[in-house]
């Protein structure tokens, strides 16, 4: 029986202690390591690591890299003898060495070629491109991604960049407990409740969405992130006073129950190479409000509300209109997220290795 080789370098665990990239490598690498079709073995940086996707991994074959301390490693090529036949795919940029592998890189966004500037964005940039052209296949996570790949990396073959988009974990449902039981356990009062989710900073449009709130009479919850600036809060409290919580970490079935009993997701981003939170919130009968652009409108297709006007003005509308549209928006969130599962995600990126490995070996 045919068994593929797969090689997964885990340079994202060192990288990040959480966040969606982390996510997407852990549904994959586990699933490969339970398919009885497969031999993966994963990359390691030696040294203690803190990322909790990492820590849901059951991983029996385990070669390490170079000793070398990560913030040099992550932009050196593995230098490991992988052997004939063997599909190569690094979590982060990262190349390998042996010509006999066939190299798969995974394309997340372009956030730092639309945002960043200087030093980081060069470096960033220039990692991307020469993974990107020394790859076999190039798997982006939305057709948005893709047109970004072609258009900053014009010299890419499209032939061989694929659209695999990221999948919704099942740990996202609507919660058990009732909508009085979670105000309870979270000592929120009876109030209509916006979410914001993630990171705030720039083109995340943070402080729009809490003018859009204030607008609206909305109460908004901030979910994860870092924590908040001084300048965070001096805006919350001048456009908010007394009407926002700031929860920070929060596990998945916290943030289920949360999204169970909100009025709705209030996803202002500017740009994202997929945005998998709006998803999540589907899954879990959360109606969405998000921006009209980048990958978004393909993330949330009919089920949300897309905001042309990306104003708090627009935004603040666009809240003051879900009341009436609460239940149509909640099912057609639960059918449209029913089409984005890890399992397929897996199915999809296994089938573009073979594909790659039987034009490798011609």
């Amino acid at each position: 029986m045919f068994c593929m080789n797969i090689f997964y370098d885990n340079i994202v665990f060192r990288l990040q202690r959480s966040g969606g990239i982390s996510r997407y490598w852990q549904e994959l690498a586990s699933r490969f390591a339970a398919d009885s079709g497969c031999r993966i073995t994963f990359i390691e940086q030696k040294g203690q690591c803190d990322n909790k996707f990492r820590e849901m991994l059951n991983m029996e074959n385990i070669v390490y890299d170079s000793g070398l301390p990560v913030k040099i490693n992550r932009y050196l090529p593995v230098r490991l003898r992988l052997g004939n036949g063997c599909i190569f795919h690094s979590s982060y940029y990262r190349d390998c060495t042996d010509l006999r592998a066939a190299k798969i890189v995974t394309v997340h966004d372009f956030t730092y070629e639309i945002y960043v500037r200087g030093l980081k964005r060069v470096v960033h940039t220039a990692q991307k491109r020469a993974a990107v052209q020394r790859a076999d296949g190039v798997i982006c996570i939305s057709e948005n991604t893709r047109k970004d790949l072609l258009h900053f990396f014009p010299e890419t073959d499209p032939e061989k960049v694929i659209v695999v988009h990221n999948g919704v974990g099942n740990d996202f449902r609507p919660s058990e407990k009732s909508r009085d039981e979670i105000f309870e356990e979270f000592r929120l009062a009876s109030d209509s409740y916006a979410v914001f989710m993630g990171e705030r900073g720039g083109y995340k449009n943070f402080d729009t969405a809490v003018k859009a709130c204030a607008l609206s009479g909305h109460f908004l919850l901030v979910l994860g992130g870092r924590a908040v600036t001084d300048d965070e809060k001096t805006l919350l409290d001048g456009e908010l006073k007394g009407r926002y919580r700031v929860f920070g970490y929060m596990t998945n079935e916290q943030i289920k129950d949360i999204f169970s009993a909100a009025d709705c997701l209030l996803y202002p981003s500017l740009y994202e190479g997929f945005g998998l939170p709006v998803l999540e919130a589907m899954r879990c009968g959360c109606p969405v409000i998000a921006s009209d652009c980048s990958s978004l409108p393909e993330a949330a297709g009919d089920a949300g509300i897309l905001v042309k006007d990306m104003t708090p003005q627009g935004f603040a509308e666009a809240l003051q209109s879900v009341v009436g549209k609460r239940a149509e928006l909640i099912a057609k969130g639960f059918a449209h997220s029913a089409n984005f599962s890890w399992d397929r995600c897996f199915a999809e990126t296994k089938a573009f290795y073979e594909t790659i490995q039987a034009k490798k070996s011609l």
